[in-house]
């Protein structure tokens, strides 16, 4: 790597992103409700937010309350020590309890994190493949939910979880 003439090391490599315009996803998403909007995701018919597009994140399956999610561990999610840095996978576990717990909400609904507990099991590398990853709603009680996700590799060995609280 070259350095740059602002102080930070210049990128050798090169990726291009393209998204639609957040507000217009926002607007797609005030029109349906939660397990809707995400199966129209999963079939192509809308657009992906901007944070899906950005690292890659692909929707599997969708039912109310349980969301899959998939992502191709990449060159470009790798930290310092030659391995997908761990707020990847904190995003992905992030990710899959908010998509959960959104598809169990009528139209006009928002929801917000309350709490996050990561447990992080085992590295993930380009040379992992595909990871998966289950975001699954627990209990619901008045206006908060209880959810909890795991990553997968293949769905079969578990590579983090957490359980998070929500409240719409």
């Amino acid at each position: 790597m070259n350095q740059s003439t602002d102080g930070f090391q210049a990128i050798d490599n090169k990726r291009t992103i393209t998204w639609k315009d957040p507000m217009q996803v926002a607007q797609d998403c005030k029109e349906m409700n939660g397990l809707q909007y995400w199966q129209a995701v999963q079939l192509g018919k809308i657009s992906p937010n901007p944070i899906n597009t950005l690292i890659g994140i692909s929707v599997v399956e969708v039912d109310r309350g349980r969301i899959v999610l998939a992502i191709r561990p990449e060159e470009y999610h790798y930290g310092s020590l030659g391995t997908v840095q761990n707020g990847l996978a904190a995003t992905l576990l992030d990710t899959a309890i908010g998509y959960a717990v959104h598809t169990t909400l009528s139209v006009g609904y928002k929801y917000t994190l309350l709490d996050i507990n990561v447990r992080y099991m085992r590295p993930f590398t380009r040379e992992t493949s595909i990871i998966y990853c289950e975001g699954i709603v627990i209990h619901v009680s008045g206006h908060v939910v209880n959810a909890g996700a795991k990553i997968f590799q293949g769905f079969s060995k578990v590579m983090g979880g957490e359980k998070d609280e929500s409240i719409h």
